[in-house]
């Protein structure tokens, strides 16, 4: 009883520490931050754009000092402001009480966004070293034509012999992390903005000074290098798609088709705001890009970055947004932005080589349009940190990688008709399929919305032969907004949950509660599971724990390999799981498993199994820290019990 009390106590501490260590990373949304949307102040519509602009700013700033708010970036002509809590207020008090005001139409927080996570497959390789990476690791393409980045037979080559010459470039925007230019296979793709010089003047007027290339949210400069590989990766698909980049293949392009501007919004580790990213989309609807690639999600609902992307709709652009890897519904459970219903949001999911859906990518017959390569993908990565040039390259696993095929074979179909609106180009796409042998059910049936793995030379063919279109339907943005409830939290269970949003709401001004009051509704909490990891240390009971379906990812290390797999269920001792991967049993692995919403993860060893009653892999938990029992205790309260 002694021992138990102790373990009891230790883990009590362990748990109010680890809010604080943990507040910084599960919070979904910026502390101190809100976004607010001020109502129109001509509702008939008969004040000049400047007059009505100037009582919108009147209005921002009655109400900015009234709130003790400070504007970090506005979109005047929106009516929509970005702004940092000043006073003690939190954001979920702040929210509420601006809901209120009859002059707002909405406030929310600003959400947290990552890059959709890509898993590395290998190590960084040079131009020569992938080809023959490519050769090892791809089969040709359904006519034999070799094609170094994917072994899917969607027939780039073949559509690259359909392009005519001589047509103006299509700008391609890369929302990401950054394009990191060195790399000597991206140089001539660079977009460079004609209305400005490098000058230490805003030449164009647009706000942003010496924005020659595209803009860097995340520091506020004119320099949006990557310093996280993913979104050169992206480039260097889109680019890809459009020319031989890696291999000699059908043989290299004399000139690119295509030019990509670099918007960075998300930092060294992929992680960004709704703030930035709403401000990377403006820019490029602004400066002329005509498809914006988005291989990032997460958040709550936004109704300001819904705005910004029917904006996109308005100027006639195409929005690719990649699925997601967590292996959910997302007609049931939405991932934005990919399912926000704006008729320009083109929602890829990713296929393997087979054309079959990848175990890890999100689906859903409403909010995922289409499939495309999204397992082992070789494109180009960054620069090492001293180099002045490279031609670095790497295999890369995820929805982020299939969304940017999409996005290079819109813009050869852009290229070969350039007044080609983003919504016809969307709808040839969902067209533009493989399809199956008569008699036989489409491989991404039930998947995805045209049960299909996009092609690109029927793409670029059928964009040849199609009349331009330039109509689209009418998209009132009002009558399609929904209403996130007021700080809606990082994912989390029960009781627990509360605890955690209620220290969240109070951490500016937290409640003269006496620190044994805590300890002593902690340790109830924490009963239940400080029960079972003492239980656990008996051999007798280690397969006694319960299991729960758990849809989610896993990332398997082994060695300098890793692969992506799917959890099917987890419990306190251990999990099976669906993967490609080869395993040895009895193999000792490192994993790293997310979290049932994907806004959270585990770093766990153990050993692999095969599970015969499932048929699949399992894998045996080993020396597991009480944290990762912690986290997956509380992701299993909201979860299916597995029989």
């Amino acid at each position: 009883m002694n021992r138990t009390f102790s373990v009891l106590l230790s883990f009590c501490f362990l748990f109010v520490g680890s809010f604080s260590a943990a507040q910084s990373i599960t919070n979904s949304y910026v502390p101190g931050e809100v976004i607010v949307k001020y109502k129109n102040q001509d509702p008939t519509n008969s004040l000049s754009a400047a007059n009505t602009k100037s009582k919108t700013l009147s209005i921002h700033q009655k109400i900015a000092s009234k709130k003790g708010l400070k504007a970090k970036r506005a979109w005047v002509d929106q009516g929509t402001f970005s702004y940092k809590i000043e006073s003690n207020k939190t954001v979920s008090q702040m929210v509420n009480e601006l809901r209120n005001d009859p002059d707002i139409e909405y406030a929310e927080p600003n959400y947290y966004v990552s890059v959709t996570r890509a898993v590395r497959e290998s190590q960084t390789m040079s131009v020569e070293e992938a080809e023959e990476y490519a050769a090892q690791n791809y089969h040709e393409g359904a006519t034999g034509l070799p094609y170094d980045q994917t072994g899917a037979p969607i027939s780039v080559p073949e559509a690259w012999a359909q392009l005519s010459t001589g047509n103006p470039e299509i700008v391609v925007a890369v929302i990401d992390t950054g394009i990191d230019f060195r790399n000597t296979l991206l140089a001539d793709a660079k977009w460079t903005n004609s209305g400005e010089v490098v000058d230490g003047v805003d030449n164009d007027g647009n706000g942003y000074v010496d924005d020659i290339a595209g803009w860097d949210f995340v520091s506020n400069d004119n320099t949006p290098n990557d310093c996280n590989d993913h979104g050169t990766h992206v480039a260097g698909i889109i680019r890809g798609a459009t020319q031989d980049i890696i291999g000699v293949g059908a043989g290299a392009l004399a000139s690119t088709r295509i030019k990509l501007m670099a918007l960075k919004f998300l930092d060294c580790d992929g992680i960004g705001t709704t703030s930035d990213a709403i401000q990377a989309i403006y820019y490029a609807a602004s400066k002329g890009a005509k498809i914006l690639n988005n291989s990032w999600g997460g958040g709550s609902y936004s109704t300001a970055l819904h705005e910004a992307i029917a904006y996109t709709y308005d100027r006639n652009t195409l929005f690719v947004a990649a699925a997601g890897n967590s292996g959910l519904n997302i007609d049931a459970s939405p991932t934005y932005p990919a399912s926000y219903n704006v008729p320009n949001v083109l929602s890829v999911g990713a296929s393997n080589s087979f054309d079959y859906s990848a175990s890890f990518s999100n689906y859903g017959v409403n909010n995922v349009h289409i499939g495309s390569p999204g397992v082992g993908v070789l494109s180009t990565v960054a620069c090492n940190t001293g180099d002045a040039t490279c031609n670095y390259t790497a295999s890369m696993t995820g929805t982020s990688m299939a969304a940017p095929f999409v996005a290079g074979i819109a813009a050869m179909m852009m290229y070969q008709q350039p007044t080609m609106i983003g919504y016809q180009t969307k709808n040839l796409l969902m067209g533009s399929i493989d399809v199956p042998l008569s008699g036989a059910t489409p491989k991404l049936q039930g998947k995805v919305k045209n049960s299909g793995r996009v092609n690109a030379s029927t793409a670029v063919a059928d964009a040849n032969s199609a009349s331009v279109d330039a109509s689209s339907p009418d998209y009132d943005v009002s009558a399609h907004l929904l209403r996130s409830p007021a700080g809606a939290a990082a994912a989390g269970c029960g009781l627990v949950q509360k605890v955690y949003t209620d220290y969240e709401n109070n951490q500016n001004n937290p409640p003269p509660t006496h620190p044994l009051s805590i300890l002593v509704v902690l340790a109830i909490l924490a009963f239940p599971l400080v029960i079972a990891i003492l239980l656990s240390q008996n051999p007798k009971n280690q397969r006694r724990f319960e299991r729960f379906h758990m849809p989610s990812q896993v990332q398997i290390l082994l060695g300098q390999s890793e692969y992506l797999g799917q959890v099917g269920t987890i419990s306190l001792g251990g999990l099976s799981l669906n993967t490609s991967a080869v395993l040895k049993l009895g193999l000792p692995v490192q994993m790293k498993v997310a979290g049932p919403n994907g806004s959270d993860s585990i770093r766990v060893s153990g050993q692999v199994v095969w599970m015969s009653n499932t048929q699949n892999y399992g894998v045996k938990f080993t020396d597991t820290d009480e944290q990762s029992l912690i986290k997956i205790n509380q992701w299993t309260q909201k979860l299916k019990k597995a029989s």
